[in-house]
């Protein structure tokens, strides 16, 4: 167990709210699921709310990739740029396209 995660079981531990033990096999089931998920190289793709249709019918071409809903842009390109996404969607409008009338 790293030295972050011994310290929350620690003080969950401390607090008195639930047992040692339970705190323990929580943790440990974390882990073991987190090193799981990680041995399958699965690809996380970023995408705003206005995507989720476009990202909902390609979610089923490569069950490799994760989506997760990202709130801002700055978000993506900060997520790709730092490696905590491997793509993202964004939404772009170009000029030869007229808004919506509504």
């Amino acid at each position: 167990m790293s030295k972050k995660s011994s310290s929350a079981c620690r003080s969950l531990k401390g607090s008195g709210l639930v047992s040692p033990e339970f705190t323990e096999n929580l943790f440990a089931k974390i882990i073991t699921e987190s090193k799981q998920l990680q041995s399958k190289n699965y690809r996380l793709v970023g995408f705003q709310e206005s995507m989720a249709r476009l990202v909902s019918c390609r979610a089923n071409l490569r069950s490799n990739l994760v989506y997760i809903l990202v709130s801002s842009l700055l978000m993506f390109f900060e997520g790709v740029e730092e490696g905590s996404l491997d793509i993202g969607v964004v939404p772009v409008e170009t000029a030869s396209v007229a808004p919506s009338p509504r």
